[in-house]
């Protein structure tokens, strides 16, 4: 019996999230589909590129081990916005301060974290992301940083869960909808707010070491 026919049976509802650290440069090889290539070799920034090529690696992982297949059997499709989809499962990407985190799901979904401490968390930010609704509700809040950090990692999860169009975050109401599983995840000596967006309330972390 396959590891997905087993998924099914337990749990077909179930939001998979795996987590790694970022590979150093000199780790870096190739990949697969090409497209995906292109895109690391493209990049100017040294971790900008690890933090891309460790993302698909971790998504190689995850593959193989909840469809038990390789990556090179993998059929990808990269829209005109940049998102990327496959044959064998829905998937998302997210990467902050030196941690990469793939969600694998039966359904659509979208994931996001962030380091809690990162410095963008700004009343300017706020102002440039929120809803009249949720601007509300920050200028109320007592923790408003971490407020901010939560509302840009949803906004940001729908927007991936949904893959069509830009990003607007002013467009995107996070009040309202209740299809979000948040988690702080402690890793590596760090706190990073995560945001699923996704169909189910049910998810599990599983840490790797690439």
């Amino acid at each position: 019996m396959s590891k997905l026919r087993i998924r099914d049976e337990l749990d077909a509802c179930t939001t998979y999230v795996f987590v790694s650290k970022v590979l150093p440069a000199n780790s870096i090889s190739t990949l697969y589909p090409p497209q995906r290539q292109q895109q690391v070799d493209q990049c100017q920034s040294a971790k900008v590129k690890a933090e891309k090529y460790t993302s698909w690696k971790l998504l190689e992982y995850a593959l193989k081990e909840l469809y038990d297949v390789a990556i090179t059997d993998v059929q990808f499709c990269l829209a005109n916005n940049g998102k990327w989809s496959c044959n064998k499962c829905h998937f998302s990407i997210s990467h902050s301060d030196g941690v990469v985190a793939v969600a694998v799901d039966a359904h659509p979904v979208g994931i996001d974290i962030e380091n809690t401490q990162n410095v963008k968390f700004t009343p300017k930010l706020a102002n440039r992301i929120m809803t009249d609704e949720e601007f509300i509700t920050y200028l109320n809040n007592g923790e408003k940083t971490q407020y901010i950090c939560e509302v840009w990692c949803k906004k940001e999860a729908l927007f991936k869960q949904r893959g069509v169009g830009v990003f607007a975050a002013k467009l995107l109401q996070t009040e309202d909808t209740n299809d979000f599983c948040l988690h702080n995840l402690h890793y590596d000596g760090k706190v990073f707010f995560m945001a699923l967006a996704n169909n189910t309330p049910i998810f599990r972390v599983i840490e790797v070491q690439l």
